[in-house]
Parts: structure tokens; C-alpha cells; sequence
């Protein structure tokens, strides 16, 4: 695995631990509020009406992470399905934009959360 790919895994887990804990607004703030707001992100897990619950490592290192091409500064298109307590694996999917910025940070776009 790439050094970046695990920077995004590790990103990618945070973002799923604020989402099983509900702390909506932490995420949003973690994504500047850019696409999605904390009460749509709060919608958008109501409206699937399961538990979520924190995405094991496992399944985090198979999120599909895809450099866009040509992309300056340099950002990748995360999917990632999400966990729910009672199903496990669930169809509600979570899709990001992540870029790199020009200090070695990683900024969070929280581009859609719905069922695939």
C-alpha cells in the first residue's frame, strides 16, 4: 500500500469513527462544511434509519481510492460502504474527495453519503 493510501485509510477511519459516534458537526467542521453540512450528513443517517457503527480495518483498506489524474494539488475520490449494527456491511455508501495540500495535509470534501 502506498504511504498515501494509508494516510487516506487512516483519514478515512476518523471519518467513520464521527459518523458511528454522531458527532456530525466535528465532521463538518473536519470538511470546512464543503458539499455536505453537519444536518445533511445527520439527514442522510436518519433517513437510512439503521445504528452506524465503526467500519472495521479491514474493510477500510479495501475502500476504493482513486487518484484523480492531473489533479493540482494533487486528490483522490474515496468509496467507502459503511457499517450499520444490524447488518454489518451495509449498502449506505460514503464517497469524499481528498486532497493533499501543499504542507502534507490531508483536507476532506464529504461529497455524498447515500445508498448504492
Amino acid at each position: 500500500m502506498h504511504v498515501e493510501h494509508k494516510l487516506i485509510t487512516k483519514k478515512l477511519h476518523d471519518i467513520t469513527d464521527l459518523l458511528a459516534s454522531a458527532d456530525y458537526e466535528s465532521l463538518s467542521n473536519m470538511c470546512n462544511g464543503v458539499r455536505l453540512n453537519a444536518e445533511e450528513i445527520e439527514h442522510a443517517i436518519e433517513e437510512y434509519g439503521e445504528t452506524l457503527i465503526p467500519v472495521p480495518w479491514s474493510e477500510l483498506t479495501s475502500a476504493i481510492i482513486v487518484e484523480i489524474i492531473n489533479s493540482i494539488p494533487k486528490a483522490w475520490s474515496v468509496t467507502c460502504p459503511l457499517w450499520s449494527k444490524a447488518e454489518g456491511k451495509s449498502d449506505l455508501t460514503l464517497e469524499l474527495t481528498i486532497i493533499a495540500t501543499p504542507s502534507g495535509e490531508l483536507t476532506v470534501e464529504l461529497d455524498n453519503i447515500h445508498v448504492l
